[in-house]
């Protein structure tokens, strides 16, 4: 039996997102989160993707939140992903108070702050 690594759990959530299986994408993700594989940057960033081409804005916030609470970078990528989510989904003042956030940390990050 093959053992499931980050990369190869990483890859099989990228070609369910790229193929619209996003339910399958999310369903692996928490696969993941279980097996206690290395949760990163780029393994939030399909999920979130998933959940931005579908317009699962509740979906989206939450994984958004999870890589704060799991100490996860997010990038603008994931920042992106989520204000774009909201903002289809009519949730204008969460996309708004996501962009201040994001810029107030593009700030954190030139000044060297956390």
């Amino acid at each position: 039996r093959l053992e499931s690594d980050t990369i190869t759990c990483n890859a099989v959530v990228s070609a369910c997102e790229t193929g619209g299986e996003w339910r399958w994408a999310l369903q692996l993700f928490g696969e993941m989160e279980e097996s206690r594989l290395e949760m990163n940057t780029i393994a939030y960033s399909k999920p979130l993707s998933a959940s931005e081409k579908n317009g699962q804005w509740v979906q989206a916030l939450w994984l958004f939140c999870e890589m704060a609470h799991r100490f996860v970078l997010r990038d603008a990528t994931a920042y992106k992903a989520t204000v774009s989510t909201c903002e289809q989904s009519g949730e204008f003042e969460l996309s708004l108070q996501l962009l201040r956030e994001m810029g107030d940390s593009l700030l954190a990050l030139q000044s060297g702050s956390p």
